[in-house]
């Protein structure tokens, strides 16, 4: 095996941060009796394995120095965090219409609309630990132009005038399964509806990083158009050559549409992800969304729950497996189905509504791995990615069980799977859980059990290094 860089890193934040401790109830204010904006609080945080602060505290323009956006950045930058991003509420809003050139334009002129971009960002771009910025949440299609000319005017005006030459602005896109007119008419399919979405985005901001939501864990069910959000996703980014983000759900609804997620469902987001060559995690969220108090990382007063002792476990699992993984690119992947699956196997649907409802898995399965040759299992269905690490000529497979974990209630959701690779390989490299260790193949075939979410990561060898 090559000696990798031990310093790379994976990037992990959540949505939705601690709170100034109140609680709002029929027209009442309530306060638990602690702000949570602290650095005590903001120091849980980065024990519990986060990078990254997206503050959640808005900045509107009010004097700075007695701003809560300032207050939470210091406090965050006491607690250990290197990596702050601000929420403006000025240029958040401003990607909903074009800033220029229309008759309706706010602003005369480029020129005019960089000096107004520059006075937004005087205040905070010098702080301590400031990284970028986040823009309009889940825009849709409409909004694609406009949305362009603000993301390069940032990037422009903080390397033109700050010498910021790498702002880091946090776009956070639409989920597969939003309607049509979200998406833009006139597309064949649900995956060419999708497609055409994120790279009118990517082609109209030049970014070199996007993300995407779309949650997996409906009630008691498995959502299929995560993997096919993810698929078309990473593609794309493959192709172009940038980094994608993702965001996973770590939150629960009181209605029961999202179930509260364990150890299991996390496992399965991560690996999925890794594995499709993701670099950087937001969760929503981190402190508790709707009125749904365990199901969260922590409780509305500040206890960890079984979410936070769950992630604080991937992650560290995860950064130990940073320096090798983040080396390779991904470039593709299949699904290996048995009958009966909890998923069917239906490339390219013609039908938006049928690849969004029941087990239906709008996924495209074509695509030809190098070096391994098949997959078998006695259960019902394993994802399988390649990677390649073109420095050293190494491929690497990801190999998941990605049976519903919630299914175990119902039944075994184990499974025992065979890879069998290419002739000439007498070795894998096996990382499990950020582990490695170096198993012997059988006649080219390696053999593991997995439980539902988990999964290996496999670098075939001509020999042991």
């Amino acid at each position: 095996m090559p000696d990798y860089d031990t310093n790379l890193q994976f990037d992990f934040s959540g949505y939705l941060m601690t709170s100034d401790g109140t609680w709002k109830s029929g027209g009442e204010t309530y306060f638990y009796g602690e702000d949570f904006r602290s650095e005590k609080r903001f120091a849980e945080m980065v024990d519990c394995g986060f990078t990254m602060l997206r503050i959640t505290e808005d900045y509107k323009g009010e004097t700075w120095e007695t701003s809560a956006t300032k207050k939470c950045m210091d406090e965050a930058y006491k607690a250990g965090f290197r990596k702050l991003i601000v929420q403006d509420t000025r240029l958040y809003n401003a990607c909903w219409n074009k800033p220029y050139g229309e008759s309706s334009s706010a602003f005369a002129s480029e020129q005019e609309f960089d000096e107004w971009i520059k006075e937004c960002l005087m205040p905070y771009i010098n702080e301590p630990g400031f990284y970028g910025l986040t823009l309009l949440d889940e825009p849709s299609y409409s909004q694609t132009e406009a949305y362009g000319m603000v993301y390069k005017a940032i990037r422009r005006v903080a390397k033109n005038e700050f010498g910021m030459d790498n702002i880091y602005l946090h776009i956070n896109y639409l989920p597969i399964g939003a309607t049509s007119s979200m998406y833009g008419e006139g597309y064949k399919d649900h995956r060419e509806m999708y497609y055409n979405y994120l790279c009118g985005y990517m082609d109209s901001t030049g970014c070199d990083r996007i993300s995407v939501d779309t949650y997996a864990f409906r009630g008691y069910s498995f959502y299929p158009g995560f993997y096919s959000s993810i698929q078309v996703l990473a593609d794309e980014v493959r192709d172009r050559d940038i980094e994608f983000s993702y965001c996973l759900q770590s939150y629960e609804t009181a209605n029961g549409a999202f179930r509260r997620v364990d150890k299991s469902d996390m496992r399965l987001e991560m690996n999925s992800l890794v594995g499709f060559g993701a670099s950087h995690f937001y969760y929503y969220s981190y402190f508790p969304h709707d009125s749904v108090d365990e199901g969260s990382f922590v409780t509305r007063t500040g206890e960890r729950t079984n979410i936070w002792y769950a992630g604080k476990e991937l992650i560290a699992d995860m950064q130990a497996f940073a320096p090798v993984v983040l080396n390779y690119k991904y470039k593709g992947a299949k699904m290996f189905v048995n009958s009966p699956s909890n998923f069917s196997l239906t490339p390219y649907l013609s039908s938006h509504g049928e690849a969004l409802t029941g087990t239906t898995l709008d996924w495209d399965n074509t695509y030809e791995f190098a070096k391994l040759k098949k997959v078998t299992q006695d259960n019902d269905i394993v994802l399988s990615t390649e990677l390649y690490d073109e420095t050293n000529d190494l491929y690497m497979y990801m190999v998941q069980n990605v049976i519903n974990p919630v299914n175990s209630q119902k039944g075994d959701t184990t499974m025992t799977v065979s890879v069998e690779f290419e002739s000439g390989y007498d070795y894998v490299a096996e990382f499990d859980c950020g582990r490695l260790r170096y198993v012997p193949l059988q006649n080219g075939v390696y053999k593991t059990t997995l439980s539902a979410g988990y999964a290996v990561y496999l670098i075939p060898l001509l020999s042991q290094k």
